[in-house]
């Protein structure tokens, strides 16, 4: 046998197995190669479904080049070339060859009695391979540089590794307690849809938090989303806070990546273990998932090769992460993220400024559980600066603890002095309470409105004022909507909302007993 001879027929097989790998990136931009991708994927193991398409992808590639050019990349390379018959027979034969390479495969032994110079096609045209004058360690050089080249196929995915990526890790410390904080302004803020717990003055009542709803039409129904207002009340500025998400499922994100890249998997099997399970992380999941995170958020073409080095030659799964976690942030091109530290949970925060529409959003990822809510916190600017909001950041979620595993931990309160205005966020619009306790929390709602529009008048704030008047007009129609298909809440609550929308328009000073 011709051991030159065949080892370069084996080359130039991985040779081209590789050009079509680093094609492979660039062609998942497209729906069809997308599709095939995933059809693959309903039929072999996962681990197998990159090999599978890089195989099926150079046979097409082989293809197309020994049609139009006689040869391929990979013969080319390795220093082969064919005789033995007529450039447009040769064509055909290694054409249909490409396109049945599966079949002859298997036919692979009896090139044994041929001299490896040849297969069973070749041979029943009379075709033969023969070595160029190329030496033949131009096989090997030519397939090491094809394969340190092979994370490029990254690069072309969607180019969304030519992302610049600025990252900075943020702590952010409690308010301070000097001889001049306001102690008797401190309230625990506590909330069951917004997963924390906080004890807080606010910023020595800096800032005024107060509950609202967002309506949204779609024909015929309404719907409406819950905000916390946050009134900065010496600027005069309004932010909210809310929630943009209920349940992103990380755990799918992660099952998905892990599937698609067994080295991955690997390095992660501590968390691995939970993406299926309803159990709470432990702290080294934690620190995994933070990890992995982090990783595939800072992926871009500077570390690329970084990252290769410690979690294998082909990153797909990383890269295929960090696409889904641009998906949830909705970035443009340029990523600034931080990871900041809220209390006893860090969150991933993707800041994002609209300088004409005046306003910052941080949209803000828990790294705490599998299922978690993504929130965003919009914030009013001044120029460039979205002043007050590390102040409001350190005042009210510094001190925070978060709770993601459960959605009912904080349970209602037997009396009005524990509830907060947070509260009202949680029951207020789904929540069917038995009428003891609906009752009572009509009545928090109306003494806490009630409370906060006093506070406006005595201090001149017309800003506030017009803000809770528009707050207590939505709440209105609430109820108004709720009440429609069920008296659920009480006359005598719609009553005192109506009369207290009233003395607020007019400024009766004497319904708020100034």
């Amino acid at each position: 046998m011709n051991k030159s001879l065949v080892t370069r027929r084996i080359f130039a097989f991985f040779i081209d197995f590789i050009i079509a790998a680093l094609v492979m990136g660039s062609l998942l931009n497209f729906e069809d190669f997308k599709n095939f991708f995933i059809d693959i994927e309903a039929v072999f193991s996962k681990q197998l479904v990159l090999f599978i398409s890089a195989y099926c992808l150079s046979c097409l590639l082989r293809f197309y080049q020994v049609l139009i050019f006689n040869t391929s990349l990979g013969l080319l390379l390795s220093g082969l070339q064919t005789a033995g018959c007529g450039p447009f027979l040769s064509r055909i034969v290694l054409a249909m060859k490409s396109l049945l390479s599966p079949l002859f495969f298997l036919l692979l032994p009896f090139d044994l009695f041929f001299k490896g110079e040849a297969g069973v096609l070749e041979v029943f045209f009379h075709l033969r391979y023969q070595e160029r004058k190329t030496p033949l360690i131009m096989a090997p050089i030519s397939f090491a540089c094809l394969l340190v080249l092979l994370p490029v196929s990254l690069l072309m995915w969607d180019l969304a590794i030519f992302d610049r990526v600025d990252v900075s890790k943020v702590v952010y410390k409690a308010q301070k307690l000097t001889n001049s904080s306001q102690f008797n302004l401190f309230k625990t803020y506590q909330s069951n849809l917004f997963h924390f717990s906080s004890f807080s003055s606010l910023g020595d009542g800096r800032f005024i938090v107060y509950p609202s709803f967002q309506m949204e039409q779609k024909e015929k129904f309404i719907s409406f989303y819950p905000k916390l207002q946050i009134f900065d009340d010496q600027r005069k500025k309004t932010a909210h806070f809310e929630i943009i998400e209920k349940n992103l499922k990380l755990n799918e994100m992660l099952k998905e990546s892990f599937h698609s890249d067994l080295w991955l998997s690997m390095k992660f099997r501590h968390l691995q273990q939970y993406i299926d399970s309803e159990k709470s992380l432990d702290d080294l999941a934690k620190k995994q998932l933070q990890k992995l995170i982090l990783m595939a958020m800072e992926m871009n073409k500077t570390n690329l090769y970084a990252e290769i080095k410690t979690y294998g030659p082909y990153p797909y799964g990383v890269m295929l992460l960090r696409k889904r976690l641009l998906d949830v942030f909705q970035m443009g091109e340029h990523i600034k993220f931080d990871l900041v530290h809220y209390g006893d949970s860090k969150f991933v925060r993707v800041v994002k400024k609209y300088v004409m529409s005046e306003y910052e959003d941080s949209i803000l990822l828990p790294i705490a559980a599998l299922k978690v809510p993504l929130y965003r916190l919009r914030w009013p600017l001044e120029g460039e600066k979205a002043v007050g909001k590390k102040e409001f950041e350190s005042s009210l979620f510094a001190s925070s603890k978060w709770k993601f595993e459960k959605s009912d931990q904080f349970h209602f309160p037997d009396n009005t002095a524990e509830m907060n205005p947070l509260f009202i966020l949680d029951y207020f619009k789904d929540k069917k309470l038995k009428e003891n306790k609906r009752v009572l929390f009509e009545g928090y709602v109306y003494s806490y409105f009630k409370d906060v529009a006093k506070d406006a008048l005595e201090r001149g704030d017309d800003i506030l004022r017009d803000q809770l008047y528009s707050t207590l007009e939505m709440i209105g129609e609430i109820v108004r909507l709720r009440n429609r298909k069920e008296e659920y809440y009480s006359r005598e609550f719609m009553n005192k909302l109506k009369n207290l929308l009233q003395a607020l328009a007019k400024e009766d000073r004497n319904y708020f007993n100034i």
